[in-house]
């Protein structure tokens, strides 16, 4: 899952793929909005250590 920005237990995330294509959960977006989304987010999300996906 390229550029994935994870937002919610479970494993739910925005991430590059075909936004046509339906999901099992996670938002898929084109490409560059998924790689505008992760960029802006880099640095500034924190994941509690030992947490698993």
């Amino acid at each position: 899952m390229p550029f994935s920005t994870f937002f919610a237990d479970g494993g739910i995330a925005f991430h590059g793929g075909d936004p046509s294509r339906s999901s099992a959960g996670c938002i898929r977006r084109k490409a560059a909005d998924a790689e505008a989304v992760f960029d802006d987010q880099a640095g500034r999300v924190r994941v509690p250590a030992g947490r698993r996906w």
